[in-house]
């Protein structure tokens, strides 16, 4: 319960309290922080897909593996390239450990605001084919916008603060590694949704709308 209680201050706006207990967090705890944080987003990201899809319950089953997943597969190949990026064009910004626990934090926060909306986005299943994908489309796109925002609070909580200038480029990298890596990795499953998005389809989906657009 404690180290619960940690992860959700560190997802939380900081208070004087907080941001002064977490400078005496060790490497260990912090580690435990990470993967707590990260086995608990697997379970949020579960829920959500369960709603995306709750018009079917073969779907649904799916999705409950499918999306956490997809949410694993694509930030293991994004995190040893952000840390390698870290190490060498900004080299003392932050530690590997640090930078662990900030996405995991992220991800935490990210993925605990779609599990709040998958009530929302399951009803509108249900209810409107034309609204229902839209709404769980937007609950993703305030889910990575919190997921930024968390990201970089985090961090900068963690490392020392003659580094907290430097923290948002290993966080715009990590944001947009994993997008790419997240959006071509949707495209060779199937769709999480009844129907694929145009997020859905990789980067041939991107080409498909730039030569669209070129035709024009």
């Amino acid at each position: 319960m404690h180290s619960v209680s940690r992860l959700f201050d560190l997802v939380s706006a900081p208070t004087a309290q907080s941001s002064s207990s977490l400078s005496t967090v060790g490497r260990s705890e912090r580690l435990l922080l990470a993967t707590l944080g990260l086995v608990c987003a697997m379970v949020f990201a579960a829920l959500w897909g369960l709603a995306a899809s709750s018009a079917s319950f073969s779907a649904a089953c799916a999705n409950a593996f499918k999306v956490p997943m997809l949410l694993v597969v694509s930030g293991a190949v994004a995190l040893p390239v952000v840390l390698l990026f870290c190490r060498l064009v900004a080299p003392g910004v932050a530690a590997g450990v640090d930078l662990l626990v900030g996405y995991a934090v992220a991800v935490f926060g990210g993925t605990l605001v779609l599990a709040v909306l998958a009530p929302l986005v399951a009803l509108y299943q249900h209810s409107s084919s034309f609204i229902g994908p839209r709404a769980a489309l937007a609950s993703v796109v305030l889910a990575v916008i919190a997921g930024c925002a968390i990201f970089v609070r985090a961090l900068g909580r963690l490392v020392s603060s003659g580094g907290r200038r430097g923290i948002y480029l290993p966080v715009a990298a990590m944001v947009l590694v994993q997008l790419a890596a997240l959006a071509q990795l949707a495209s060779v499953v199937s769709p999480v949704f009844p129907t694929r998005t145009a997020f859905g389809r990789g980067i041939d989906g991107v080409s498909h709308v730039v030569e669209s657009e070129d035709a024009r």
